[in-house]
């Protein structure tokens, strides 16, 4: 299993002759990049690394993370690829934890579980939003987006996905507040990675190197 990170929340993960395109294409704007011209390229000519087929799925729909029009040229020149939107999931405010559902995708030699969860901000709260657990290659890798982690979702988590998790992808602001941290830490992955980054040059946060 391989994967590689775009920019912004953009994941490609490959399982032997399967791809998966996680949040990779997007719009930019508000500090954040577009999907980069090689990677629509490779899409346009057909020629996506080795993989044989590749399947698409998002955590949300903001622009940041999704581009309606990217998505119809990706359906045109792969109409056979399956599609996890979390538009088919009524937002996860008010769910009560032991009636949410879960999606499972077979992607061949590996599963896709979508889990619905609330997007982090009360502006945002209502927006449909999912979380992913990706299992291959004997690994459990949880793409949280940009959901708002809690011990709650933690335990849902586990439900349905028990076993080790080796790698949490999550963004800096989750993993700097308390309960993102109680998330983490209940779920213990063994690698914990930072995603969610704009190129440097459209980054409107830069961090300041100290005098």
């Amino acid at each position: 299993m391989y994967v590689f990170h775009s920019v912004n929340a953009g994941l490609f993960y490959q399982v032997e002759d399967c791809g998966l395109l996680i949040d990779t294409l997007h719009d930019g704007g508000r500090g954040f990049s577009c999907t980069p011209g090689n990677i629509l390229n490779q899409i346009a000519a057909h020629t996506n690394v080795a993989a044989k087929e590749i399947h698409l799925t998002f955590t949300h729909l903001h622009d940041d993370h999704f581009s309606g029009k990217q998505v119809r040229d990706f359906m045109r020149k792969y109409p056979t690829a399956k599609n996890c939107m979390p538009e088919m999931w009524i937002s996860g405010v008010n769910l009560d934890e032991n009636i949410r559902r879960t999606y499972i995708l077979d992607l061949g030699r590996s599963h896709l579980t979508a889990f619905p969860t609330v997007h982090d901000g009360k502006e945002y709260a209502k927006v449909p939003h999912q979380s992913l657990m990706l299992q291959a290659s004997g690994q459990q890798h949880l793409i949280c987006g940009d959901a708002l982690l809690d011990l709650s979702l933690a335990r849902h988590v586990q439900r349905a996905c028990p076993g080790d998790i080796c790698a949490a992808f999550v963004n800096v602001y989750q993993l700097a507040s308390k309960p993102g941290q109680a998330f983490l830490k209940a779920i213990c992955p063994r690698h914990i990675f930072l995603y969610h980054l704009p190129f440097k040059e459209d980054d409107i946060f830069p961090i300041e190197k100290s005098q």
